[in-house]
């Protein structure tokens, strides 16, 4: 087991990505600290890897008040002796917002847990870190982090910021032997997102189409990369950020509009995909030229 005799925090970890990140990590050794705001949740989740074998502490409480943070550090000490992984994954909802409708208690609510919350976080735990010779932080950010949505103005501004908060820390821990890196995943379905492709079973397709591995994400894939970032297999990689978003970021806007058409017109795939048809007319040396 690679994380055999570690410590790790993992925020936001009753379902989702912080959920599977917080399974992976125990059963790899390592002893878990959970943290969430729905406590119900988060006992069931913690009695649920412990009864798979984990070693896990759940603490309740909102990363964006000062206490709490503080909280977390101290019963990873209290119960484990130390900390040598914290993945800041805690995010609250994200209603959307543009520039028109933004307003202060949105931009506070968002800020104090994606940053503030992260940050105090961060610093709590470098120094016990340093006891321990080294560490390594990920922090979720999003491929909202990388490009934006019109109406997501909070949520894209804030992501983008856990990014320049990942490389500053990076730089700054790195001679303390302490890794920071950044994760950027896709569409992620978890169990908040389930009940909507329940109802709505063509939604999946659509969502695959964006994407070139044609399927939305799963927390465990998104959990199996941090677990990656965290170990010693990544000892020299520090102040990145990974993308794992089934390739979506790779492919022109365009295609994905075609792809996107042609999944919502040509369900059954009886029909030549619009784009296919033009490209032939297209590029056919036998065409007119004048059509």
């Amino acid at each position: 087991m690679i994380h055999e005799g570690k410590v790790a925090i993992v925020t936001g970890s009753v379902q989702g990505i912080g959920l599977a990140t917080a399974q992976r990590l125990c059963a790899e050794g390592a002893s878990v600290v959970t943290n969430d705001i729905q406590p119900d949740l988060g006992k069931q989740a913690a009695e649920s890897i412990r009864n798979s074998g984990g070693n896990v502490v759940y603490i309740n409480g909102d990363i964006s008040d000062p206490a709490i943070p503080r909280a977390i550090v101290d019963t990873a000490l209290n119960n484990f002796d130390g900390i040598d992984y914290v993945v800041n994954n805690a995010a609250p909802p994200r209603p959307p917002a543009t520039i028109d409708e933004v307003d202060n208690v949105g931009w506070e609510r968002q800020f104090q847990v994606m940053i503030l919350g992260m940050s105090m976080l961060t610093q709590y735990s470098v120094p016990e870190m340093r006891k321990r010779g080294g560490g390594s932080i990920v922090n979720l950010s999003s491929i909202h982090g990388l490009a934006a949505a019109r109406d997501r103005l909070i949520y894209d501004t804030l992501k983008h910021g856990v990014i320049g908060f990942t490389r500053s820390t990076a730089i700054a821990l790195g001679p303390d032997n302490i890794r920071v890196n950044a994760l950027c995943p896709g569409i992620i379905i978890g169990e908040r997102m389930q009940p909507i492709l329940d109802d709505n079973p063509k939604l999946r397709d659509l969502w695959g189409s964006m994407y070139p591995l044609k399927r939305p994400g799963r927390p465990d894939e998104m959990a199996g990369v941090i677990n990656f970032l965290l170990s010693d297999d990544a000892s020299y990689v520090t102040g990145t950020t990974i993308v794992a978003d089934g390739g979506g970021m790779a492919q022109l806007q365009e295609n994905v509009g075609w792809d996107v058409h042609d999944t919502i017109t040509n369900p059954d795939g009886s029909q030549t995909p619009m784009l296919e048809a033009i490209m032939k007319k297209s590029f056919d040396p036998s065409a007119d030229e004048s059509t």
